[in-house]
């Protein structure tokens, strides 16, 4: 839980990236609502 009542998660649904690429930490609305990248890897580092 964040410190405004957001939830902070992660999740896999990416079928042709890497494991290891592309990862981010999502964030939502206790009902659900909002959900939105709140950090992340965009881009490969190499």
């Amino acid at each position: 839980m964040l410190p405004d009542g957001r939830v902070l998660y992660t999740r896999w649904e990416y079928v042709d990236r890497s494991q290891v690429e592309f990862h981010h930490l999502w964030s939502m609305n206790p009902d659900g609502t909002g959900q939105t990248v709140y950090y992340g890897n965009l881009r490969p580092t190499s």
